[in-house]
C-alpha cells in the first residue's frame, strides 16, 4: 500500500510540473496567435 502511495506522489509531482509549464506555454502561444491576428487585421 505505501509502496503503491510512493509510487503515485512521485509519478503525480513530475506530471504537475509538466502540466504547469504546458498551461503556460499555452497561454504564451495564445497570446501570441491573437497578437499577430491583431497585426493581420490592421
Amino acid at each position: 500500500m505505501s509502496q503503491t502511495c510512493l509510487t503515485l506522489a512521485y509519478f503525480s509531482r513530475p506530471m504537475h510540473v509538466l502540466d504547469m509549464s504546458y498551461t503556460s506555454t499555452r497561454l504564451n502561444t495564445d497570446a501570441m496567435s491573437q497578437t499577430w491576428l491583431r497585426f493581420d487585421n490592421s
